[in-house]
């Protein structure tokens, strides 16, 4: 069995552009840019093919969906496990507050070393990674061949990184291809 999966993160919102911490809780809507982004996004998504798009029930990531699925006259599901981490106390704060607040968790997040760490009444990396390999593999059950994925940046690193993408840059509204093919992941 073979299948193409095409993630990506949603397109730009405020809160991206003033670089403020989104996470599950902070549900918001794309920006002109953001809808803009998603609308180049379809256009480079054409030559694939996709069946459906699988999406995050966050605002952010469902109005991508809809924007590259009305271009691509295909479905979207939404699934809950798509959904981006919950980072408890740091949601909404800028990255300067979070290195003054909680130096250690920043120091240590994007060590694949440190999964357990999380902020203040927020979800674990591990548990983050966990959430998404599970639901990845669920969709392999999908009679779909070419799928697309529309979720967050830390939700989709952290699945990346157990294909051996722990480098991969997760942009607003570029599409990562990542193969199912002889039993296993891999990037193209």
């Amino acid at each position: 069995m073979e299948k193409n999966f095409y993630l990506f993160r949603h397109g730009e919102t405020e809160f991206n552009r003033l670089q403020l911490v989104q996470g599950r809780k902070v549900n918001v809507c794309l920006n002109k840019t953001g809808r803009e982004q998603a609308k180049m996004l379809a256009e480079s998504l054409l030559p694939y093919h996709l069946e459906v798009i699988i999406s995050s029930p966050l605002i952010r990531a469902a109005e991508t969906a809809q924007i590259v699925a009305q271009r691509l006259k295909i479905p979207v599901k939404i699934f809950h496990d798509l959904i981006e981490g919950d980072f408890g106390c740091a949601e909404g704060m800028r990255a300067d507050e979070l290195q003054e607040n909680w130096p250690e968790v920043i120091k240590n997040w994007n060590s694949p070393e440190h999964m357990d760490i999380a902020f203040p009444n927020g979800e674990t990396k591990a548990a983050i990674q966990k959430r998404m390999v599970s639901a990845m593999n669920d969709f392999l059950l999908l009679p779909e061949q070419n799928i697309g994925i529309s979720s967050h940046s830390s939700a989709l690193r952290l699945f990346l990184a157990t294909v051996g993408g722990d480098k991969v840059r997760v942009l607003n509204a570029k599409a990562i291809h990542v193969k199912w093919s002889d039993g296993q992941w891999r990037i193209v």
